[in-house]
């Protein structure tokens, strides 16, 4: 599994984190933190190095400057 630092010295999927919840919701609040960094900022290779975000926002740019194609009536 990948690992990457998250600006101190624990993993991306930080196993002392997890195993310190303390409880079901403490665990789901670690999972749901470390989710939306995986999906929203965490550069990914297969989008050339750059955060998901970062991609969606270059999409939408792309998509909204190309002209609109008319639905044929």
């Amino acid at each position: 599994m990948d690992r990457i630092s998250l600006g101190s010295d624990e993993g991306f999927w930080s196993v002392s984190r997890i195993t310190e919840a303390s409880s079901l919701p403490a665990l789901r609040t670690v999972f749901d933190e470390r989710l939306i960094c995986y999906n929203q900022d965490r550069r990914h290779s297969s989008i050339g190095q750059i955060p998901p975000r970062e991609h969606l926002g270059q999409t939408l740019s792309a998509c909204e400057s190309e002209p609109q194609i008319a639905a044929a009536s």
